[in-house]
Protein backbone atom coordinates (compact mmCIF):
# COMPACT_ATOMS: atom_id res chain seq x y z
CA UNK A 1 0.00 0.00 0.00
CA UNK A 2 1.36 3.26 -0.76
CA UNK A 3 1.83 6.16 1.84
CA UNK A 4 -0.39 9.32 1.34
CA UNK A 5 1.43 12.64 1.37
CA UNK A 6 0.21 16.43 1.42
CA UNK A 7 1.88 18.11 -1.27
CA UNK A 8 4.05 21.24 0.08
CA UNK A 9 3.10 23.26 -2.76
CA UNK A 10 -0.21 23.41 -4.66
CA UNK A 11 0.79 25.42 -7.46
CA UNK A 12 2.70 23.02 -8.38
CA UNK A 13 0.35 20.25 -8.76
CA UNK A 14 -1.17 19.73 -12.24
CA UNK A 15 -4.43 19.87 -11.61
CA UNK A 16 -4.33 23.04 -13.63
CA UNK A 17 -2.44 22.68 -16.48
CA UNK A 18 -3.97 22.83 -20.05
CA UNK A 19 -4.65 19.09 -20.53
CA UNK A 20 -5.70 18.82 -16.65
CA UNK A 21 -5.47 15.53 -14.95
CA UNK A 22 -4.39 12.24 -16.71
CA UNK A 23 -7.45 9.52 -15.50
CA UNK A 24 -6.52 7.12 -18.04
CA UNK A 25 -2.93 6.34 -16.66
CA UNK A 26 -3.11 2.86 -15.61
CA UNK A 27 -1.78 0.78 -12.66
CA UNK A 28 2.12 0.83 -12.28
CA UNK A 29 4.42 -1.99 -14.73
CA UNK A 30 4.67 -5.11 -13.68
CA UNK A 31 8.49 -6.46 -14.01
CA UNK A 32 7.33 -8.14 -17.30
CA UNK A 33 6.18 -4.81 -18.91
CA UNK A 34 8.97 -2.65 -17.36
CA UNK A 35 11.66 -5.43 -19.08
CA UNK A 36 9.60 -4.82 -21.92
CA UNK A 37 9.49 -1.10 -21.89
CA UNK A 38 13.40 -1.09 -21.23
CA UNK A 39 14.02 -3.06 -23.91
CA UNK A 40 11.83 -0.50 -26.36
CA UNK A 41 13.64 2.25 -24.77
CA UNK A 42 17.47 0.61 -25.66
CA UNK A 43 16.48 -0.02 -28.93
CA UNK A 44 15.29 3.54 -29.46
CA UNK A 45 18.02 5.63 -27.70
CA UNK A 46 20.55 2.79 -29.81
CA UNK A 47 19.29 4.67 -33.19
CA UNK A 48 21.40 7.63 -34.07
CA UNK A 49 18.21 8.99 -35.89
CA UNK A 50 16.20 8.64 -32.36
CA UNK A 51 18.34 11.20 -30.79
CA UNK A 52 17.31 14.52 -33.46
CA UNK A 53 14.83 16.80 -31.94
CA UNK A 54 12.23 15.63 -34.23
CA UNK A 55 12.53 12.17 -33.38
CA UNK A 56 11.92 12.77 -29.82
CA UNK A 57 9.09 15.15 -30.46
CA UNK A 58 7.43 12.74 -32.68
CA UNK A 59 7.99 9.63 -29.97
CA UNK A 60 6.00 11.81 -27.22
CA UNK A 61 3.30 12.54 -29.59
CA UNK A 62 2.98 8.74 -30.23
CA UNK A 63 4.04 7.59 -27.26
CA UNK A 64 2.97 10.07 -24.82
CA UNK A 65 -0.09 11.45 -25.62
CA UNK A 66 -3.11 9.37 -25.15
CA UNK A 67 -1.09 6.69 -23.67
CA UNK A 68 -1.57 4.39 -20.51
CA UNK A 69 0.17 1.92 -18.73
CA UNK A 70 3.88 0.82 -19.00
CA UNK A 71 4.08 3.56 -22.33
CA UNK A 72 4.27 5.62 -19.85
CA UNK A 73 6.96 3.63 -17.90
CA UNK A 74 8.80 3.46 -21.57
CA UNK A 75 8.84 7.16 -22.50
CA UNK A 76 10.04 8.09 -19.25
CA UNK A 77 12.90 5.96 -19.70
CA UNK A 78 13.49 7.16 -23.72
CA UNK A 79 13.37 10.63 -21.96
CA UNK A 80 16.18 9.46 -19.11
CA UNK A 81 18.45 8.30 -22.23
CA UNK A 82 17.82 11.56 -23.98
CA UNK A 83 19.23 13.51 -21.48
CA UNK A 84 21.52 11.07 -19.80
CA UNK A 85 25.29 12.97 -19.56
CA UNK A 86 24.42 16.22 -21.70
CA UNK A 87 25.79 19.17 -20.94
CA UNK A 88 23.47 22.16 -20.08
CA UNK A 89 23.62 23.25 -23.04
CA UNK A 90 22.72 20.20 -25.37
CA UNK A 91 19.66 19.68 -22.56
CA UNK A 92 18.64 23.43 -23.48
CA UNK A 93 19.14 23.11 -26.93
CA UNK A 94 16.74 19.80 -27.35
CA UNK A 95 14.02 21.51 -24.77
CA UNK A 96 14.24 24.97 -26.79
CA UNK A 97 14.13 23.06 -29.97
CA UNK A 98 11.85 20.19 -29.20
CA UNK A 99 9.67 22.45 -27.22
CA UNK A 100 9.08 18.82 -25.06
CA UNK A 101 6.75 21.00 -22.73
CA UNK A 102 6.50 19.71 -18.86
CA UNK A 103 5.20 16.25 -17.41
CA UNK A 104 4.45 16.14 -13.63
CA UNK A 105 5.11 12.78 -12.38
CA UNK A 106 3.36 11.69 -8.72
CA UNK A 107 5.52 9.20 -7.52
CA UNK A 108 3.20 8.35 -4.97
CA UNK A 109 0.27 6.81 -7.46
CA UNK A 110 2.23 6.66 -10.49
CA UNK A 111 -0.21 8.93 -12.04
CA UNK A 112 1.46 11.68 -15.10
CA UNK A 113 0.22 14.65 -16.28
CA UNK A 114 1.69 16.59 -19.04
CA UNK A 115 1.19 20.23 -19.84
CA UNK A 116 2.96 22.07 -22.80
CA UNK A 117 5.19 24.86 -22.21
CA UNK A 118 9.03 25.54 -23.54
CA UNK A 119 10.21 26.59 -20.42
CA UNK A 120 10.54 23.22 -18.06
CA UNK A 121 10.56 19.55 -18.83
CA UNK A 122 10.72 17.59 -15.82
CA UNK A 123 11.41 14.04 -16.27
CA UNK A 124 11.74 10.96 -13.98
CA UNK A 125 14.99 8.79 -14.22
CA UNK A 126 16.59 5.70 -13.68
CA UNK A 127 19.95 7.28 -13.19
CA UNK A 128 21.64 5.20 -10.44
CA UNK A 129 23.85 8.23 -9.34
CA UNK A 130 21.09 10.51 -8.86
CA UNK A 131 19.16 7.92 -7.02
CA UNK A 132 21.76 6.93 -4.83
CA UNK A 133 23.40 9.72 -4.07
CA UNK A 134 20.91 12.58 -4.42
CA UNK A 135 18.13 10.22 -3.02
CA UNK A 136 15.70 11.83 -5.94
CA UNK A 137 14.04 10.09 -8.92
CA UNK A 138 12.97 13.05 -10.57
CA UNK A 139 14.97 15.46 -12.30
CA UNK A 140 13.90 19.04 -13.90
CA UNK A 141 16.04 20.61 -16.44
CA UNK A 142 15.43 24.31 -17.71
CA UNK A 143 16.39 25.72 -21.12
CA UNK A 144 18.95 27.25 -18.92
CA UNK A 145 20.52 24.03 -17.97
CA UNK A 146 19.80 24.25 -14.30
CA UNK A 147 18.89 21.18 -12.82
CA UNK A 148 16.47 20.34 -9.82
CA UNK A 149 16.51 17.01 -8.06
CA UNK A 150 13.10 15.95 -6.15
CA UNK A 151 13.19 13.77 -3.19
CA UNK A 152 10.42 12.17 -2.98
CA UNK A 153 9.28 10.00 0.42
CA UNK A 154 8.50 7.13 -1.64
CA UNK A 155 9.67 6.14 -4.92
CA UNK A 156 7.95 3.87 -7.13
CA UNK A 157 10.80 4.36 -9.89
CA UNK A 158 13.50 3.75 -6.80
CA UNK A 159 12.19 0.48 -6.67
CA UNK A 160 11.49 -0.53 -10.20
CA UNK A 161 15.15 0.21 -11.28
CA UNK A 162 16.47 -1.93 -9.17
CA UNK A 163 16.69 -5.58 -10.42
CA UNK A 164 15.54 -8.62 -8.15
CA UNK A 165 17.60 -11.22 -7.53
CA UNK A 166 14.99 -14.20 -7.48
Amino acid sequence: MTPSRTPKNDSARPENSLRGRRDNVGPPASEDELSHCLQLAADFAADPNARTPAAVRAYISKVMLGANGPNVYEHVVVLGKQFKNKRPQEIRDIVERCNLGTMWTDLLNDTMWYKPTPTTVCIATYNPEVSEKMGGSSLALSPSGDINVTVPRYSPWTEYRRPRNN
